[in-house]
């Protein structure tokens, strides 16, 4: 029985009990006056006439008490008529099955569940085809097919766990890194065949390629950020920086750097591996962007958690949106930033849409408590936002909604080069609507 039934008895009861306590409580009254009547004081024969009113509540006489006795019984009539009203609406005919409600429409089908090992990998990415998924897990890389999750490969080598992973743009190689340092260069041809590169002592925590994919770019979390040509793995060049998060600039000669120690933010020759420009002040933390064209530089002020354009040649700062961020993403088209963040005080989390050239809030998406203290990724069109934290979820930038939620934080996050899939922890592959 549904809760609307269930309030209509309930609410046709109460009118019922209420009508039938009121007439006993006049009749009752009503009979101990008239017993009392041989008592009556001739001074005042008609203080308690037996022909008042039957309600107790009615103190008045005549053709007030008349009017009153109606009102409290057509009110009494009328909660009865509409009390069956509402039962009759709400309770379905005998025999009748109620309908059932139409289930929301689902956004979370698994298509794919990746086999052979390879769980819970903190590092995924596609191939430029879209037509493998590789995943580091321990000391192992596991390559799937996209299209039935069938293990391709399993590549051994590293002797440390594998903490990096980014596929060449043309598909040509395959880089990992691991916490010893590294960097193995993973032939796309000859399965098993690599080529290593020493980037460092300590653990590669970044790695990305240049658009065309004829530079590298390694950095360890020392601070040893190298330059490598992307086919050959032959060192280019070399420099040090206290940093950790890296961003290839599309046109390849220029590199971002956020570095750990102060969150300063250096751009960096790859070429030469110099630096050619630093922004002293606190105004990197989180993720840096290139914008598409490479013009212009998104960061995020360490200090003030705002996100800042900057113009990538001058160093100028063209503008700051007015929100706190946790993390910034340039759209594709590098029309609009998609920024995650609370409001200070983690009351709610939300994401909001900007106009990059205005700095003006498009669009607000807010979502539960506590759900943003993750990373931001974007579909190929820019239609979905996936933000990891305390949960995973997926939302439709151009409708608001919420199309799916992933359960516990997850680390290894990938779109298919088409935005149609969505890969998860080296695990399972989900349609994208």
């Amino acid at each position: 029985m549904s809760i609307e039934a269930i309030l209509a008895i309930v609410a046709l009861a109460v009118t019922l009990i209420i009508g039938i306590i009121q007439i006993l409580i006049g009749r009752q009254q009503l009979h101990a006056t008239r017993g009392s009547s041989e008592s009556i004081p001739p001074s005042n024969p008609h203080r308690y006439s037996p022909s008042r009113s039957a309600f107790p509540f009615i103190r008045v006489g005549g053709f007030l008490r008349g009017l009153a006795e109606l009102a409290v019984v057509l009110s009494l009539v009328g909660g009865m008529i509409a009390g069956g009203y509402y039962v009759w609406k709400a309770i379905p005919p005998w025999g009748a099955h109620p309908q059932a409600a139409e289930p929301p429409p689902t956004s979370d089908r698994v298509l794919v569940k990746l086999s052979g090992g390879g769980v819970g990998g903190d590092t995924l990415g596609y191939s430029p085809d879209g037509q493998s998924i590789a995943s580091g897990v321990g000391r192992l890389v596991y390559v799937w097919n996209a299209a039935d999750g069938a293990m391709k490969h399993t590549l051994t080598g590293h002797q440390a766990d594998v903490t990096s992973l980014a596929y060449h743009p043309g598909g040509e190689n395959l880089a990992t890194g691991d916490q010893d340092g590294v960097v193995r260069l993973w032939s796309a041809s000859r399965v098993g065949d690599a080529i290593t590169c020493e980037a460092g002592k300590d653990t590669v925590v970044d790695i990305a390629y240049s658009a065309d994919g004829t530079k590298l770019m390694t950095v360890t979390r020392g601070g040893k950020v190298g330059f490598w040509d992307g086919r050959s793995g032959l060192p280019l060049s070399w420099t040090i920086l206290a940093g950790g998060r890296v961003a290839m600039n599309p046109d390849g000669r220029t590199a971002c750097l956020v570095t750990r120690t102060n969150w300063g933010v250096t751009i960096v020759s790859t070429e030469s591996g110099r630096a050619s420009k630093s922004f002293t002040k606190k105004h990197g933390t989180g993720r840096p962007m290139f914008s598409p064209s490479g013009k212009e530089l998104l960061t995020i002020d360490a200090d003030t958690n705002h996100p800042l354009i900057w113009h990538t040649e001058t160093g100028d700062l063209i503008r700051t949106i007015d929100a706190f961020a946790h993390d910034a993403r340039f759209t594709p088209d590098g029309k609009r930033v998609v920024v995650a963040h609370h409001n200070g005080s983690a009351d709610y989390d939300a994401v909001n849409v900007y106009d990059a050239s205005l700095g003006s809030k498009v669009a607000t998406l807010e979502i539960s408590r506590g759900g943003l203290r993750g990373e931001l990724y974007l579909s190929p069109d820019s239609r979905y936002a996936v933000i990891t934290g305390s949960a995973t979820s997926m939302w439709d930038l151009s409708t608001g909604k919420v199309m799916s939620s992933y359960g516990a934080k997850n680390k290894g996050v990938a779109f298919s080069p088409d935005g149609k899939r969505l890969a998860l922890n080296g695990e399972l592959v989900y349609e994208v609507p």
